[in-house]
């Protein structure tokens, strides 16, 4: 149960809000999200741009506002070449910083 003023949104590649049933990253912002690094701005910004918490995981809202994760792990699937999709993308971007 999120706390008074949280607000969890689901955002495609674009940073853009995306409406409901469209599966892309959960971002969240409020009370419990750290406000930044101590004494470096910079930092902070990359970290939290606009102060929000970009999780890298995938996710999206059902018509009725609620948020839903992915499904159970027992359901992986393994690809011999990630997916063109957000989740391809997320994937991507972490092995690539991994080098």
């Amino acid at each position: 149960m999120p706390v008074y003023s949280t607000v969890v949104r689901i955002v495609g590649d674009d940073g853009q809000d995306l409406p409901a049933g469209e599966v892309g990253e959960i971002v969240t912002s409020g009370p419990m999200v750290v406000p930044g690094y101590w004494r470096k701005p910079g930092e902070t910004e990359h970290a939290l741009p606009g102060g929000a918490l970009h999780t890298g995981d995938v996710g999206y809202m059902d018509a009725g506002g609620y948020k839903v994760w992915p499904r159970d792990p027992r359901q992986i699937e393994f690809l011999d070449e990630l997916p063109k999709t957000v989740s391809g993308k997320l994937l991507r971007r972490e092995l690539r910083a991994r080098g």
